[in-house]
């Protein structure tokens, strides 16, 4: 889509949309894998009416794709270690195949993902050499091959993209531009937020029941549930969106938990809850939540060569429709200091070049903005639930995120460049 842009129109709205379809395509084959493997209408109810499946699975996170090869490695995984099934060589390598590729999609996804491979290599390739060699064997060739893609598309060796994100992520210095939480937040809050109070409560209460005659299903969902809340919560930067993967092993939890009650009101009350929550989430994930962004790249300037943005998520230039844009530097949450040390940087350049910031109008001081020659302002709010306290600081008017041009000779001769 990108290249095309080269030869044809091709407008930013466009950018955005054909990447969700490509997303929205592949969960209507994680849905079928679901209708086809697990029969229980609860668990077919509650996935179809969770905010993976009505928001984010569409939504072009990597957290969407891990969720998407989470939920078939889960099923892909309870076909193979069933033992009434026969475990062909080809399954094998096609599970260690999405393993590999998962793996270099979100690291991440290790958390998740250590119980169900464990019982995989207990129940199968540890019983048989020649389906423990296959999936060794397959899985060294895969990675080596995503390697040599990332060498190549870097530009530098060797480039292991899981180490690298993994390294990125220990750093405090780039943990700090993201913003750090308390370890409880992803148990706590994160959690209740992305899924409902009603889901995760009911699926967490799993664990005080009698697993020794549980399905398979539901243990692993246990474990899975366990071990990624656990093991990413270690991490001191916690995000809502990176728990998306335990969607599948919730609804199987709070299925279990369903189909037991012999209660109608609590039936009653978890539904309830769970379509309000549902409801609720979708309009302020799916248009509160950095919203305008799109409605803002759609009115930049054609002839912008510079762009920064300030306190949103990074802005990939593949959005970018603009021919003549040389380089987009993502600010992320610095500070006010660092935004205006980094303009002075670009304005000291004595070429002259078009220099736009994409910023939420609540993240600028009034003494800064009014320096900035605004452009747009978006009529939707611009929710950013880390900087709640500077969202409700700046009042109702300035709530929106602002598009400003820069005029270089107005910003070198400030006070702000000297």
């Amino acid at each position: 889509m990108r290249i095309l842009c080269r030869f044809s129109d091709i407008s930013t709205r466009s950018l955005v949309i054909f990447p969700r379809l490509v997303l929205f395509f592949l969960s209507l084959f994680v849905d079928r894998l679901i209708f086809r493997l697990v029969h229980s209408p609860s668990i077919q109810l509650l996935h179809a009416f969770s905010l993976h499946s009505l928001l984010f699975i569409c939504r072009t996170f990597s957290n969407s794709l891990e969720s998407i090869l989470f939920t078939s490695l889960f099923l892909l995984s309870l076909s193979i270690s069933n033992l009434k099934n026969r475990a062909s060589l080809s399954s094998v390598i096609v599970w260690t195949l999405m393993n590999v590729f998962t793996v270099w999609v979100r690291v991440s996804y290790v958390c998740f993902a250590f119980p169900i491979v464990l019982m995989v290599g207990y129940t199968r390739l540890s019983r048989s050499f020649t389906l423990f060699f296959t999936a060794g064997a397959t899985g060294l060739l895969g990675m080596m091959f995503l390697i040599l893609l990332d060498c190549l598309y870097f530009g530098r060796w060797p480039t292991v993209t899981p180490i690298g994100l993994l390294l990125y992520n220990l750093d405090k210095q780039n943990l700090a531009q993201h913003g750090t939480h308390p370890r409880y937040l992803h148990l706590l809050a994160n959690g209740p937020i992305i899924f409902g109070p009603a889901l995760w409560l009911t699926g967490w209460s799993q664990l005080w029941t009698r697993h020794k005659v549980s399905p398979t299903i539901v243990k692993l969902s246990t474990a899975s549930l366990i071990s990624g809340t656990l093991l990413l919560s270690i991490q001191p930067h916690q995000e809502a969106r990176f728990l998306l993967p335990l969607v599948f092993p919730l609804t199987t939890l709070c299925s279990q938990s369903i189909s037991k009650s012999r209660s109608s009101k609590f039936r009653r009350t978890f539904w309830f809850a769970h379509l309000m929550h549902s409801a609720i989430t979708v309009v302020l994930f799916g248009y509160l939540h950095q919203g305008g962004l799109q409605s803002a790249l759609e009115v930049l300037p054609p002839n912008t060569e510079t762009l920064l943005s300030y306190k949103t998520f990074d802005i990939p230039s593949s959005l970018i429709t603009s021919t003549q844009l040389r380089n987009v530097t993502n600010l992320r949450g610095a500070t006010e200091e660092t935004l205006a040390k980094t303009l002075c940087e670009i304005v000291s350049m004595d070429e002259e070049r078009r220099i736009v910031l994409l910023a939420p109008r609540w993240a600028l001081s009034p003494s800064l903005e009014h320096r900035f020659k605004l452009l747009f302002s978006s009529a939707i709010p611009h929710l950013d639930l880390d900087r709640l306290d500077e969202i409700f600081h700046a009042g109702r008017h300035r709530s929106g995120i602002g598009l400003y041009s820069i005029n270089q000779q107005n910003m070198k001769a400030s006070e702000l460049c000297h």
